[in-house]
């Protein structure tokens, strides 16, 4: 196969591409630490943007309207008092901010939590240099080597479904011993991390008591789609923040579940540098959850315990396989004590007592594999821009979507070649004549683009594999750091007939390009064809 690096220039030359609407990335950046005074310049456009912010936003979070949260267990928190333990939190600590950072389909505030503490480092230092992963990955790689104080976001995610309940109280538990605690163990974490929660991620299925939200959507079956504003708000963070590690807190599944999962493994994940972390983080979580004294069973990590496919990560529907799109080490993480359909039928007390453990078995194993970050602060970061840089040099995927442990021998029905990735140098997507829907072409290009993928436009007409491509034309250029998203979108391997049962969509008719399709995967020796 030809070298899709050299193919990419080529293209680059050809076309003179011009970045779409919106294409342009916010300013990279490096810890102050770095020489160079560019980055020391954008680090300051960051400070400044932050405190025109701060001085545009209002000053408190708003306490919702006081509503019944049906079926919650008792002892866990109502979504209209959360409000004020978060400004309660932040007024007792300096190292916290919170912010609502979107709404959800029914309304309701997103409460986005930031603990980062200011002797530690330079919280816009921090950020730029996540921007710079993606901008200049080689570049990135030499400033995290010189710069080991960097600091690596972590993402917490609470209760997606909003009757797994625990989720969001783990988050706040988590938050107070982040935001005031004093113990070694602590500041370890909040030398090496800035701490992002989402605390409550489905506002309206905590207070309906539902597992959807209030347009009766599953949101952890939605990142593709993006049908949804809440869904919507979390991609954004992440496109924006490229979380080293992302903890999607759910119930009920007994014994507590810590992923990585079983094979297969979407090839588009650079999953060799993932599972490196991945395992041992779970491996941590769970002696954490034995050694806090935890009343449950040891919880199974599907990776090394499950047959093969019983709980698969392959198709990027959910949260934290999401994440994996932007060199995040995700992971869902199910408590086990039944608190939703049968649960509900157990008297308020077992419920209360049920409700504890669980949220202390979240916290237990969360704030274990968050330790083993912080131990393995600095190759976790330098894997994360290794997966950026593998995409922006156009290197063929590494990943093998049968890995797993010896022992797991069970066979496929459908062939090897059904679960690897072989991308092009580029697709194309016709914005003009030959187009199905131009309409559909531009809500694709805004779809890739919202994922932070680089869309260019043709300046001139051009001519590939015997076909001419009119000014304007789309160029989805593979040579680039998030290039597992758009290969997703269209890559045979994707549809596998084994996974394909689980690539479901959230909404009927909901898939973003809408009728547009690229008109050509680019290759040597290779005709095109619509649709390909």
């Amino acid at each position: 196969m030809r070298r899709l690096a050299v193919l990419a220039l080529s293209l680059t030359l050809l076309l003179g591409l011009l970045p779409a609407a919106g294409a342009v990335q916010e300013p990279g950046g490096r810890s102050e630490r770095a020489e160079p005074e560019e980055f020391l310049d954008r680090v300051q456009v960051r400070r400044a943007a932050r405190d025109q912010a701060v001085q545009a936003a209002p000053a408190e979070i708003p306490d919702p309207p006081v509503e019944e949260n049906v079926d919650l267990p008792p002892g866990l928190i109502p979504y209209h008092e959360i409000a004020g333990v978060l400004r309660d939190l932040r007024d007792r600590s300096d190292r916290v901010s919170v912010e609502v950072f979107g709404q959800s389909a029914g309304g309701r505030d997103l409460y986005l939590v930031t603990i980062a503490d200011p002797e530690y480092g330079d919280l816009e230092a921090d950020l730029a240099f996540r921007s710079l992963m993606v901008e200049d990955p080689e570049r990135a790689a030499e400033v995290a080597a010189a710069n080991p104080g960097l600091r690596s976001p972590v993402w917490v995610h609470g209760s997606i479904h909003g009757n797994e309940w625990e989720g969001t109280d783990a988050a706040l538990a988590l938050a107070e011993r982040l935001a005031t605690a004093e113990d070694e163990e602590t500041l370890a974490i909040l030398r090496e991390h800035v701490v992002l929660l989402n605390i409550v991620a489905n506002p309206d299925g905590r207070v309906q008591g539902t597992r959807r939200n209030a347009s009766d959507i599953d949101l952890n079956r939605d990142f593709i789609t993006r049908s949804e504003p809440e869904t919507r708000a979390t991609v954004e963070q992440f496109v924006k923040w490229n979380p080293a590690a992302v903890y999607d807190l759910h119930g009920y599944v007994n014994p507590y579940l810590f992923e990585p999962t079983t094979a297969p493994h979407n090839p588009n994940y650079e999953y060799d540098l993932y599972i490196r972390h991945a395992l041992p983080a779970a491996q941590s979580g769970r002696a954490n959850v034995v050694a806090e004294g935890v009343p449950i069973e040891e919880p199974d990590i599907p990776f090394e315990e499950y047959p093969r496919g019983d709980w698969d990560d392959w198709p990027p529907i959910f949260t934290p396989m999401y994440a994996m799109y932007h060199g995040s080490i995700g992971h869902t993480m199910e408590t086990p004590l039944r608190q939703n359909g049968r649960g509900l039928s157990l008297p308020p007390e077992e419920r209360r007592r049920q409700g504890e453990i669980n949220t202390a078995a979240h916290v237990a194993a969360t704030w274990g594999a968050i330790e083993y970050m912080t131990a393995n602060a600095q190759q976790v970061m330098l894997d994360q821009v290794e997966v950026f840089r593998r995409g922006a040099a156009a290197e063929p995927p590494a990943s093998d979507p049968f890995l797993e442990p010896p022992g797991n021998s069970a066979g496929y029905p459908s062939p090897r070649e059904d679960y690897t990735a072989d991308p092009p140098a580029a697709y194309l997507i016709p914005a003009g004549v030959g187009q199905e829907s131009g309409a559909a072409a531009v809500r694709l290009v805004e779809h890739l683009l919202a994922n932070g993928v680089e869309v260019g436009t043709a300046r001139v007409p051009f001519r590939a594999d015997g076909r001419w491509y009119p000014r304007g034309t789309y160029v989805v250029d593979m040579a680039q750091a998030r290039r597992g998203w758009p290969t997703r979108c269209w890559s045979p391997a994707t549809t596998s007939p084994r996974s394909a049962p689980r690539c479901t969509t959230s909404r009927a008719g909901a898939w973003p390009n809408c009728g547009a399709r690229p008109s050509c995967r680019w290759r040597r020796r290779r005709a095109c064809g619509r649709g390909g």
